[in-house]
Formats: C-alpha cells, sequence, structure tokens
C-alpha cells in the first residue's frame, strides 16, 4: 500500500494511506469557482489600491545588495572570459 503525505508541517506529517483504487483511478474534474479570476482581481485592486514599487535597489536589504553584488561579479567573469 502507497501513502501520500498532505504535511503543513514537515516535522509532523499526517499520512493518509490510498488505496490503488484511489491512486489509479480516474482524474477528478477541476475545480470550479463562482466568480472569474480577472473580477476577483480587480475587486481586490480596488480595494487595496496599486502598491508603489521601488525600482532603485541601492537601498535594498543588505542581504538583496549582497546576492546584487555577487551576481555581479559572476557577470564580470563570464565578459572578461568572452
Amino acid at each position: 500500500m502507497r501513502s501520500v503525505n498532505f504535511a503543513a508541517n514537515p516535522e509532523h506529517p499526517v499520512r493518509r494511506h490510498l488505496t490503488e483504487d484511489e491512486i489509479l483511478g480516474p482524474i477528478p474534474d477541476p475545480p470550479v469557482f463562482p466568480q472569474p479570476l480577472a473580477e476577483v482581481r480587480a475587486f481586490y485592486l480596488a480595494k487595496v489600491g496599486s502598491p508603489n514599487v521601488d525600482r532603485d535597489l541601492t537601498q535594498a536589504h543588505h542581504k538583496i545588495r549582497t546576492l546584487l553584488a555577487e551576481d555581479y561579479q559572476r557577470a564580470e567573469y563570464a565578459r572578461q572570459r568572452g
């Protein structure tokens, strides 16, 4: 018998044993939602508004700046190697 792990927390998994019929059976129909996604998106954008995103990364989090610097060094190395 095979088991599938449905775990929200990997340290405390919840096991559910499936039968062969459940595993190999027909694929269920996809879910149907009452509202189209475009309507839901428009509703929440009207509530929340459009966020302002700063495109300047010079004041980014220090870990992001470190990753960007490493990426820049790799790109420079690749350019020098041709």
